[in-house]
């Protein structure tokens, strides 16, 4: 962008956003006038709290912003009685605070006996609720959903808030309420529904959002949950529905494509204080978008290189689980002997895959950065060019070539998988290890293809694919589309998570509560000497 001169004021969305800030940076500094105390926790099996989360974490493999809130669901759902029966028990922020501060999600001395009567309250209002829920007979597992993730939500914006975030997510979604081609989704009649879709695909591209974050904001903030138990549930059965509906999967596509230059504005929002004040200066502005662009692309490279890592983590936790359970016990059976060739194949090449994926995804360029910062010029400052305007790509094909390229695309598929089979053959693998070999390869690819989003996400420039590239999409297509079913399976039903916490969890965390509750009581009987 060679000027700025034609950037004048800015539009009233970037006076709105302004404004907010302001309001949070005062309630920022606000949270530090509270003088109540904090509580310290002791050193006590901290390494073994947090030797056991990274194992679970890894095994788990979730974006790393989820991890909070899903160690705060995972101890309410071991802790309340909701279950078993109609009580609201004991106080537990206090223990609550002293996990996560084991485990290492929140830093020693950093929360306020303030802030853990507030979670107190909160935790017995929606063990309150699920009793509620079970009279309406609603599903106990249901409900205990529902309000687990509501509650941990709540906790979690307690214990560490996003303000910033908060009112990034708000700019964004009205952003593309003005600007997206509502004609390009006229199947969506309702506009209260096409509003909440819109909310849920901002959320979960922009911000990475599960469907607890979500489901706080459609149903927690409409105040129904405490007052009006049956409203409470046909807001929460309308999120699911709307959470993986087919028009927020296309609005998701269409936030992606065009999301970039708002990824970059959350980079500057959540972290430059004096964006508030560098906004009302055009040139300055523009200096703060190429630096904040130079960041994303050195964090995703840094994202990338942990987040190969995590993934080789998780497949070796996978792998080395059902190597044992499954493979080395059916070649004992089949072949009095465990065959090496198959079994060190499929140990090696997963991993092995998994870095040679993350090492071949380059960064975006500088006519990237300059697409960037113009679209984002073109969002926060009024200006004689023409209003952005966001609308789903149609391609003009009729019906006879639509079908010969649904054929050419289930042909990839039998090709690529044909391809397997015979190279699997080759190495003499039997049904078994060639099925353990095609899981994995699917996972990989798949994780892969993800890890490569994170990076693509900072795309505006469409790069030309080259001849290889083409057929190296061919090829790898298919694995990617299984290994994405595979993953959506395993998310839902994850034995290996749910060992862990049986087998390893539950015993663990149990026997240290008790540990430091013995040690606190000894402490008190010194005190009385």
């Amino acid at each position: 962008m060679s000027s700025n001169n034609h950037y004048s004021q800015l539009t009233q969305e970037s006076t709105d956003l302004v404004a907010q800030l302001q309001t949070v940076h005062s309630d920022i500094a606000k949270l530090s006038d509270d003088t109540s105390g904090t509580i310290h926790v002791a050193g006590v099996g901290r390494k073994l709290y947090r030797a056991y989360e990274q194992l679970r974490n890894a095994a788990e493999y979730t974006e790393e912003h989820l991890l909070l809130r899903r160690a705060i669901e995972r101890f309410l759902r071991r802790s309340l009685p909701f279950m078993a029966r109609e009580s609201q028990g004991d106080p537990l922020a206090q223990e609550l605070i002293i996990e996560l501060t084991q485990a290492g999600y929140l830093p020693n001395d950093t929360v306020t006996y303030t802030i853990v009567h507030r979670l107190d309250h909160l935790i017995q209002n929606h063990a309150a609720l699920f009793w509620e829920l079970k009279r309406l007979r609603l599903h106990p597992d249901k409900a205990a959903k529902w309000v687990l993730e509501l509650v941990s939500v709540e906790c979690e914006r307690l214990l560490a808030p996003h303000f910033k975030d908060e009112v990034f997510a708000s700019f964004a979604y009205k952003h593309f309420l003005q600007t997206i081609d509502r004609q390009a989704f006229s199947d969506v009649k309702d506009e209260r529904l096409y509003g909440m879709s819109l909310f849920a695909a901002v959320h979960r591209t922009l911000l990475k959002s599960d469907i607890a974050i979500v489901r706080y904001w459609l149903v927690n903030t409409s105040g129904q949950q405490f007052q009006n138990p049956e409203v409470f549930v046909q807001l929460n059965k309308q999120v699911e529905e709307i959470f993986h509906s087919p028009a927020t999967n296309r609005l998701s596509r269409l936030v992606r494509k065009y999301g970039a230059p708002m990824r970059i504005l959350r980079g500057i929002v959540v972290s430059n204080f004096d964006a508030t004040t560098t906004i009302h200066n055009p040139q300055q502005f523009a200096g703060l978008i190429e630096q904040q662009i130079e960041y994303e692309y050195q964090a995703a490279a840094t994202k990338l290189k942990r987040g190969v890592l995590r993934s080789i983590a998780f497949i070796f936790i996978t792998k080395m689980i059902i190597g044992l359970g499954v493979e080395i016990p059916y070649d004992f059976i089949v072949h009095n002997g465990i065959v090496w060739v198959p079994l060190i194949i499929n140990l090696l090449f997963p991993p092995l895959y998994m870095a040679t994926i993350g090492w071949t995804i380059a960064l975006p360029g500088a006519n990237n950065s300059t697409a960037i910062k113009q679209h984002l010029m073109k969002l926060l400052y009024q200006t004689d060019q023409p209003a952005l305007y966001y609308t789903i790509s149609r391609r003009v094909t009729g019906k006879g070539i639509n079908t010969v390229f649904n054929f050419m695309y289930a042909l990839m598929f039998a090709i690529s998988f044909g391809l397997l089979v015979l190279v699997l053959g080759a190495l003499q693998f039997n049904v078994v290890q060639g099925a353990i070999f095609f899981v994995f390869l699917s996972t990989v690819s798949f994780l892969g293809f993800r890890l490569s989003q994170s990076v693509r996400e900072l795309e505006m420039v469409d790069e030309a694919q080259s001849f290889i590239n083409v057929i190296s999409d061919f090829i790898y297509t298919p694995f990617v589309r299984v290994g994405q079913w595979l993953a959506d399976k395993y998310s839902k039903i994850n034995i290996i998570t749910f060992i862990l916490d049986i087998a390893i969890e539950l015993p663990l965390k149990t026997v240290l509560r008790f540990i430091q509750q013995w040690v606190g009581f000894l402490k008190d009987k010194r005190e009385e000497l």
